[in-house]
């Protein structure tokens, strides 16, 4: 028999998502977020945050790792909740963080873990002047973190994985799963002050892009050492295997 220690982090996360024991009666869920906790302390991640998506069902599926008091998901239309993650209809589905690009500043990690592969014109993350698709419809990967205009960056025909990237003031990395992909110069601007949707893009208030892919971890925080970012995917990886996720 495996005794887990949990941490505060942890203990809050459950106490605030979990609904009638969906959570905490299972093991395979708290070996999950033990392995989330671990990730993201070794990541150094403390603020901004953290969507884990265990519970398989909506209220659970809203609340913040990092703090379940702040930036907790709206889900609006039709969204599917069930333990492989959250996943839009691609057309009316989509989830409000009520967090705010200027909220994090000029340095951010953004990532989702995809575990479907749907290429279509649609956002994974996004609102104007920042955000992330992991697979466009010509399989191209586009990333928005300057609001002057979208990127491509790379291409890919396969977009299940953790896809993220991280900015500072100058460059934004992109990675795929543990490898650096691509490396390109930013010119930053002031950030959006409007909501960061989850399958969806915030397009000045109004709703478009929707997303049909599935995510079932996805991050908005600080940018973290690119040294550790390797090893934090690594981790992500190992958290979705335990949910047959991965």
């Amino acid at each position: 028999m495996v005794v887990l220690d949990f941490s505060n982090r942890v203990s809050n996360f459950i106490d605030a998502a979990d609904v009638s024991g969906n959570i905490k009666n299972s093991p395979d869920n708290l070996l999950y977020l033990n392995h989330i906790d671990s990730a993201c302390k070794e990541a150094g991640m403390t603020s901004g945050a953290v969507y884990p998506f265990v519970g398989a069902n909506a209220t659970s599926h809203s609340f913040n790792f990092l703090n379940p008091a702040q930036f907790r998901i709206d889900w609006l239309g039709e969204v599917t909740h069930n333990n492989l993650g959250v996943q839009g209809d691609g057309s009316t589905g989509y989830g409000d963080t009520n967090l705010k690009p200027n909220a994090i500043g000029n340095n951010v990690f953004l990532g989702t873990y995809i575990n479907t592969n749907n290429a279509s014109a649609s956002w994974d993350i996004g609102t104007l002047g920042f955000g992330l698709v992991t697979r466009w419809s010509d399989n191209s990967i586009i990333v928005n973190n300057s609001n002057i205009g979208n990127t491509v960056i790379s291409s890919t025909l396969n977009n299940i994985g953790f896809t993220a990237f991280n900015a500072n003031n100058s460059i934004i990395d992109l990675y795929k799963n543990t490898a650096l992909i691509a490396t390109i110069n930013r010119t930053f601007t002031n950030q959006s002050s409007l909501n960061i949707a989850l399958l969806g893009l915030n397009d000045g208030g109004l709703i478009n892009r929707w997303s049909n892919n599935r995510q079932s971890l996805t991050l908005i925080v600080n940018s973290i050492n690119k040294d550790r970012i390797a090893t934090f995917s690594h981790n992500i990886y190992t958290a979705q295997r335990i949910l047959g996720r991965a």
